[in-house]
């Protein structure tokens, strides 16, 4: 019953409805970078959507913050911000580690786990999504390419990414 589209760099998701037999936006739900993202200059980039199979849950990659907004879709409220990079608290605390830069993409498998793509390092983040207050590392699935869009077949049991610079 409703429609999400990443706002890019307005920082927000908008959301659609059906009116008169049309789609027509009905409103927005603001992700609160503060028009700021990573870096000298850099504003936020809200980038790739993915929703939960209930519907209660939308996952909004944020390019150039580096991290996923989980949203409870009911209420149009953002629950938390799960930061992608390894060296953060919440996640490994691998003091120098690198992954989860440029976030691009996101497919959310049932009702709890959500895979990322890192355009930049080269892999797929894989996150508990579950918790509704935050988000808790799975694993990092390395890749050849650079990761881009990203499918699961109908079952969930196997996942297709597209790779940019692999031929």
């Amino acid at each position: 019953s409703k429609l999400y589209a990443s706002g890019g760099r307005d920082d927000l998701v908008y959301v659609y409805a059906q009116s008169a037999g049309a789609w027509a936006q009905s409103g927005t739900i603001a992700l609160g970078h503060g028009s700021v993202g990573l870096g000298i200059s850099v504003s936020p980039n809200a980038s790739g959507l993915g929703i939960s199979a209930d519907g209660g849950t939308l996952v909004v990659a944020n390019n150039y913050n580096d991290s996923i907004s989980v949203i409870d879709s009911a209420s149009g409220t953002v629950r938390y911000e799960h930061d992608l990079r390894p060296y953060t608290a919440s996640n490994e605390g691998q003091a120098g580690g690198i992954g989860g830069t440029f976030p691009v993409a996101v497919v959310v498998k049932g009702n709890g786990v959500a895979y990322v793509s890192s355009d930049r390092n080269r892999e797929v983040i894989v996150v508990d999504i579950s918790s509704p207050s935050a988000g808790k590392l799975i694993r990092r699935i390395p890749l050849d390419g650079n990761a881009l869009g990203m499918t699961l077949n109908a079952s969930g049991s196997r996942l297709y990414v597209a790779q940019d610079n692999t031929d």
